[in-house]
């Protein structure tokens, strides 16, 4: 549990970096704040460990928020895949109804360590012509010319454990 509580910490952490630098670059649309907010609050509010608010019906969210909990993986356009027989799928959320193209949310596990991981995402990347916006020892954050972005995070395996990671997807709307 403490681990899944370090892990969503992580992720908060980087959303907020990954806002900050879309504030910085123009070439974001102009919904990529609240469609990144929405993807860390829904994220974070789907956790297993995250506590319902009775007095709010689901059915009172926009559409916008509207969370499809998906079994099997999915491909994205122009998105280059980990390997299948080196990761195993934990979770996935789509985000359907986001303003600006939907996103995506997979949980992995993987026996590589977090460099490997990070390493092969950066390379994979630059050869489906990603721009990397930031890359650092858990992380990798890129955007691509449809003005889709793409943020990997990498939380370090311990106890022998395998090694975890997020991909985040948010497609544009502007996808041929």
């Amino acid at each position: 549990m403490r681990a899944t509580a370090n892990f969503a910490q992580r992720s908060a952490r980087i959303m907020r970096a990954t806002a900050n630098l879309a504030q910085r670059s123009a070439r974001f649309s102009r919904h990529y704040h609240k469609s990144i907010l929405t993807v860390l609050l829904l994220t974070l509010s789907s956790s297993p460990h995250a506590q319902a608010d009775p007095k709010k019906s689901p059915a009172a969210l926009p559409a916008e928020y509207t969370v499809e909990h998906l079994t099997n993986d999915v491909e994205l356009p122009d998105l280059p895949a980990y390997p299948n027989n080196k990761r195993k799928l934990i979770s996935a959320l789509s985000f359907p109804n986001v303003s600006g193209g939907p996103c995506y949310v997979f949980r992995y596990g993987a026996n590589e360590d977090s460099k490997q991981i990070l390493d092969w995402y950066c390379a994979a990347l630059k050869n489906y012509n990603w721009k990397i916006e930031r890359a650092d020892r858990s992380v990798v954050i890129a955007t691509n010319k449809t003005g889709s972005w793409c943020n990997v995070i990498v939380q370090t395996a311990k106890n022998g454990e395998r090694t975890r990671f997020e991909v985040q997807y948010r497609v544009s709307g502007k996808v041929n």
